[in-house]
């Protein structure tokens, strides 16, 4: 970690874009603490609140996890709630927030269950304008809620090619939310990545060990390579993440530059449609 409590924020520079996240299924909020801490060094209000009864908590606690449609909506409820604290400073804001955030550039990212999350506020909520959805499809059949044609406002989706929790058929429909999306959209794949390589998480619990180590190719099982280096993982998604939402929330020239540059070479791969 590199962050503060109770550090000062840099006022004479507010109005501050505002971003939130969502995390996966029984995950918590810190589980992309390096992308929230490199957006706050941006200048962004980042708030990433726990699902109450969808985290890693609750599963330790043998509590069953509500991966379904129905707990998307309450994820959904969830996202508002903490934005509506957020803009009117209510339920904890810290004061030196308050009144210093700005309404009109909201944006939000989510990690797997989270990046359905993030699909459903840009469809349900006039106020996020952009979002990032990080390995996982919005539009799926497994849990009904998000419709892309509905998602009229600039997306960035992350893939991870290696990815052993939505599998081959999952990123088949990530390429396919992709090229249905109707806004300005990107997609990043990432080589040798795993469902956990861009999150804090990796290998926190047996659950999150997917992604570390070893693994068999989804294309083909019979060989065995190395999953793409935890940091590694982590700094591809900071980057992207950040520079998305610097040239789009905050009009940062470099920042959407960046986003058409494909670093580290070989690793990562990057498409881009209007």
């Amino acid at each position: 970690m590199h962050g503060a409590m109770g550090a000062e924020p840099l006022t004479q520079s507010a109005p501050w874009p505002v971003v939130l996240f969502s995390h996966c299924n029984i995950g918590a909020r810190y589980e992309e603490l390096v992308v929230v801490e490199r957006l706050a060094s941006w200048g962004f209000v980042v708030a990433a609140p726990d699902h109450v009864d969808n985290t890693i908590y609750d599963e330790l606690d043998g509590k069953p996890s509500a991966l379904s449609s129905d707990f998307l909506v309450t994820r959904g409820a969830d996202m508002k709630d903490v934005l509506d604290a957020m803009l009117a400073g209510t339920k904890g804001v810290p004061a030196k927030l308050k009144g210093h955030l700005d309404q009109d550039r909201i944006g939000m990212f989510g990690h797997s269950f989270g990046s359905i999350t993030t699909g459903y506020v840009l469809q349900n909520d006039a106020r996020v304008k952009v979002g990032v959805m990080m390995a996982a499809p919005p539009e799926n059949p497994l849990l009904a809620g998000v419709t892309v044609a509905k998602l009229k406002k600039p997306g960035l989706f992350f893939l991870a090619e290696e990815d052993n929790a939505v599998g081959a058929s999952g990123n088949a429909l990530i390429q396919q939310n992709y090229a249905d999306y109707p806004a300005p959209a990107w997609l990043i794949s990432v080589k040798d990545a795993g469902h956990w390589s861009f999150s804090d998480m990796a290998g926190i619990t047996a659950v999150f060990a997917p992604g570390c180590g070893e693994g068999k190719r989804q294309q083909d099982p019979t060989q065995t390579f190395t999953y793409l280096d935890n940091d590694t993982g982590k700094s591809i998604g900071s980057a992207y993440v950040t520079a998305f939402f610097a040239g789009q929330l905050r009009g940062d020239a470099a920042g959407t530059a960046y986003l058409g540059q494909a670093k580290p070479d070989g690793v990562v791969t990057i498409t881009h449609r209007e």
